[in-house]
């Protein structure tokens, strides 16, 4: 998997950027590292397949502000397991 950290940190940024926000609600931004991880085990739970690599950086970071977001309501880490998992 070939993921190029200044490459996606200016995908990253941009979508960022162009995002509306919610005010009402608290706004919880993973990090690169847990971004990068998360894709690593989609990645590896794909089978390996190269060619993905966006879509399992975007499918992580997706996931990770979803259970982010659980978190900040108190959410358990089972529950937040399963919300995603599906």
């Amino acid at each position: 998997m070939s993921l190029n950290r200044g490459n996606i940190m200016n995908t990253h940024k941009k979508a960022r950027k162009d995002a509306t926000t919610d005010q009402a609600q608290p706004h919880y931004e993973p990090t690169f590292e847990q971004i990068q991880k998360r894709a690593y085990e989609i990645y590896i739970q794909r089978g390996r397949q190269d060619g993905l690599d966006l879509e399992d950086w975007f499918q992580a970071e997706k996931e990770l502000k979803t259970s982010g977001h659980n978190r900040s309501r108190g959410i358990g880490q089972g529950e937040r397991l399963r919300a995603i998992r599906g």
